[in-house]
């Protein structure tokens, strides 16, 4: 194998499939990379067995060829070299992948391809396609609500579901809950798939806004892909939680009030925690057309700010919230103006976006204890 290409494009690509390969691989093999050619293009793979990742880049191919190299050590000296092309060419006789780049060189030790694991077929039961700008937009506003993988499993995924002319998509930790409604015709009448969110924020890192995504499904598999990245990874095998039961049908006190504001007060009151390793809780109280936020920390001291609401609709009521759980959905909302509808100290709070793709955000309230002398502690 003999090509050449650009450095930066060859590095982007590595970078993407670092995230791919296991920090620990448990079999040598699985910290690989296989590389070939294929009709004047670099194809570059990589897996962990639970996710895919396929790459192509524009290539000059002057000899067609495959090989393994251990990722993290391809990616480290491509990264650390001069701008410009390069070219990449397999020494059989050693074993070796040679680096050429002006007048240097580096050599890497390959592994062999027959060792590098078989990648999943590409299922074709269903298959819908998605304008890169407007996936990558709904995605951020879901993903990040989702539970981490090793927290809580059964949660770190986004349940989709078609149905009516509409795809709606929710993602849950169980102390917060986002959900996306969109028109979207589906040619089936009903479909329900549960994806992992670690492929879901690799999709949003490799799409590119003016690319068209195809997502293909099976039973079991899901795949995205364009022209240039192919990533397919394994759907959840586990049932989410009857959501709509836990969205309050009622709003004991709606506000509307500015995204920036309310964000840069948030900011300020989420300095105020007890601790490094504890998250911040901020006090919201509405009173006679005004907001009244507070947070306090036994170690910094303590904040109080105002905020005159031009409309307010409802009774009077507080509650507190832990402050990054209000913070969030702030980062991917798009209107200027927010609704907050907010149910008092027991019920959640939510956060509304209305339109023809409309947006709800719930967060559940923090539930203060009575101490000894009656005052109220976290």
């Amino acid at each position: 194998m003999k090509v050449r290409c650009s450095k930066s494009v060859l590095n982007n690509a590595l970078s993407s499939l670092s995230r791919i390969t296991p920090t620990r691989p448990v079999q040598p093999i699985l910290g690989g990379f296989m590389i070939f050619t294929r009709d004047d293009t670099l194809v570059l793979q990589a897996t962990d067995l639970e996710l895919s990742l396929t790459i192509v880049i524009p290539a000059q191919v002057e000899n067609e060829g495959c090989i393994v190299v251990t990722g993290r050590y391809l990616m480290e000296i491509v990264r650390r070299l001069p701008d410009g092309d390069l070219t990449l060419q397999f020494d059989d006789i050693n074993q070796q992948v040679e680096i050429l780049y002006g007048n240097a060189s580096a050599h890497i030790n390959t592994l062999a391809p027959s060792d590098f694991p078989s990648l999943p077929a590409t299922p074709s039961q269903n298959r819908i396609i998605m304008d890169g700008n407007r996936w990558k937009n709904s995605l951020i506003k879901i993903t990040f609500a989702a539970s981490p993988q090793e927290i809580r499993p059964n949660y770190a995924g986004v349940y989709m579901e078609f149905k009516s002319g509409y795809l709606k998509m929710v993602s849950t930790d169980t102390y917060r809950l986002a959900l996306l409604t969109m028109p979207y015709e589906c040619n089936n009448s009903e479909i329900t798939l549960f994806v992992p969110v670690r492929p879901l924020g690799e999709v949003i890192r490799l799409l590119e806004d003016e690319q068209q995504l195809e997502i293909i499904w099976d039973q079991t598999i899901i795949s995205f892909q364009t022209k240039k990245f192919t990533l397919t990874a394994r759907l959840m095998d586990a049932q989410f939680p009857a959501y709509e039961r836990v969205i309050p049908k009622e709003c004991r006190l709606r506000i509307k009030i500015n995204k920036a504001l309310l964000n840069d007060t948030l900011e300020r009151a989420a300095l105020f925690n007890e601790l490094p390793s504890q998250q911040s809780v901020v006090d919201l109280k509405v009173d006679a057309g005004t907001l009244f936020i507070s947070a306090q920390s036994s170690q910094m001291g303590s904040l109080n700010e105002e905020i005159v609401l031009g409309c307010a609709e409802g009774e009077e009521t507080q509650a507190a919230f832990t402050t990054r759980y209000l913070l969030d959905p702030l980062k991917v909302m798009e209107q200027e103006d927010v609704v907050l509808c907010l149910n008092g100290p027991r019920e959640p709070a939510i956060y509304l976006e209305e339109g023809e793709e409309s947006y709800l955000h719930l967060v559940l309230p923090v539930r203060r204890l009575l101490d000894n002398t009656g005052e109220a502690e976290v």
